[in-house]
């Protein structure tokens, strides 16, 4: 049998057919390029919130404050949040039941009914926080469930629920040296004291844990790590702020004076090793105020007072309070006679209990006065007389420049906010 000749008029029409299936497919690359560059993104998201733990953030640890023998005074401890991705869990009609059974049995403060109206209310997300500052053996049991390991039918189907790593600050002496240490709001927010002074060294960044589909269409994860913050050691010894804050709560039950303020300092160094007033409060509940008002008083104070009264109490008042210094600023009176030779060390004054000042009587601490007594007696006794008279030598000018030299009314430099 002959075959039909493959003739002019059907090469022609083959001819046609070809370059229309050419240029068919050229069009088709074109709106597959112009639909990658304009909403390619909004697909890959699309495709990428299909798929369970693709975009994940990991947390940083915030540093730890360490005393100077490096005893944690301030630590973040890991915690996980409780995630759920209704678009996961409402992509199969099997997956609903079985993981809200899960939840609710795992987890006393779920319902079943209270997930399933959450799921649905939010069946379009892929990031929902159900529950915050879980230990790991609190989630412990669900993980069981979840991995199914016994092959139990009820929990075949448990999809969409994972547990985001994240940190919770702690600070295991409680009240111990609040005034020094202060306390973080976040992982990233020191709010007063230390934490608040080296916030930017305590803070970290955040990690990634994130899928993109290759061209095989393989889902594949990319992990960037967290970077910690570093961890802050201090001045402070433990056991002397220990010490001193023992000693500041029992003179406050014994004296009822208006303010103690106590620091302690290694006098070749300046190094701080305590530093503590009556005002301590609980770094772990640093806006509880029942420690100094009745639970009536909170409740009939305003916001404004709140605030007002919390931050009287955060505040360092060894650094952020200003006072006269009395008797203390006797000895830098008597080094600056000494240093200019206005006065000896053995020489003998009178104190007849009173100085006369500007038309003014001024007393001596003790009225019916010392008597005559030399320098280091006078220091020794405080006496108010003899040290009118050794600054009186000296002079207002001669005065006024050591109160420069020795640093009174600058700042002092301590790595701590709000230094008055």
């Amino acid at each position: 049998m002959k075959g039909k000749r493959f003739n002019r008029k059907m090469k022609t029409k083959f001819i046609i057919v070809f370059i229309l299936f050419l240029v068919a497919l050229f069009g088709l690359n074109v709106r597959l390029s112009f639909i990658n560059m304009k909403k390619g993104d909004n697909y890959t998201i699309q495709v990428l919130a299909q798929q369970q733990d693709t975009d994940k953030t990991l947390a940083f640890k915030r540093g730890d404050i360490l005393d100077r023998n490096n005893v944690a005074l301030a630590s973040s401890v890991k915690v996980y949040n409780l995630i759920l991705d209704p678009n996961i869990i409402l992509s199969d009609k099997d997956y609903l039941e079985p993981t809200v059974k899960a939840l609710a049995s795992c987890f006393e403060q779920l319902t079943e009914e209270d997930l399933i109206k959450t799921i649905k209310s939010k069946k379009n997300k892929s990031y929902v926080v159900e529950l915050k500052q879980l230990t790991y053996e609190e989630t412990e049991d669900f993980l069981k469930l979840q991995k199914n390991e016994d092959k139990d039918p009820d929990y075949e189907n448990i999809k969409g629920v994972w547990f985001e790593e994240a940190y919770e600050r702690k600070y295991p002496y409680s009240t111990l040296a609040s005034d020094v240490i202060g306390f973080s709001d976040s992982a990233d927010a020191g709010a007063v004291g230390l934490e608040q002074y080296y916030n930017d060294y305590l803070v970290g960044n955040n990690g990634r844990e994130y899928g993109y589909m290759n061209s095989d269409n393989v889902l594949e994860t990319v992990i960037k790590e967290p970077e910690n913050g570093y961890n802050l050691t201090t001045t402070i010894d433990l056991n002397i702020q220990t010490i001193v804050e023992k000693y500041i709560a029992q003179y406050k039950t014994d004296y009822s004076p208006k303010n103690i303020a106590v620091i302690i300092a290694d006098p070749n160094t300046g190094e701080i090793l305590a530093m503590a007033s009556d005002k301590g409060y609980d770094l772990n509940n640093p806006r509880d105020l029942s420690a100094y008002y009745t639970s009536e008083q909170i409740s009939a104070m305003t916001d404004d007072q709140v605030v007002q009264n919390l931050n009287a109490i955060w505040k360092n008042y060894c650094v952020s309070d200003v006072y006269e210094p009395g008797s203390t600023a006797k000895p830098f009176t008597i080094a600056e006679a000494l240093e200019e030779n206005k006065i000896t060390e053995d020489q003998t004054f009178i104190c007849d209990g009173y100085e006369q000042i500007g038309g003014t009587r001024v007393n001596c601490w003790l009225t019916t006065g010392h008597g005559q007594i030399d320098v280091k007696t006078a220091l020794m006794e405080s006496c108010d007389d003899v040290l009118m008279q050794i600054a009186a030598i000296g002079g207002s000018d001669l005065f006024t420049k050591y109160q420069s030299i020795f640093g009174f009314g600058s700042y002092t430099g301590i790595d701590l906010p709000a230094e008055e």
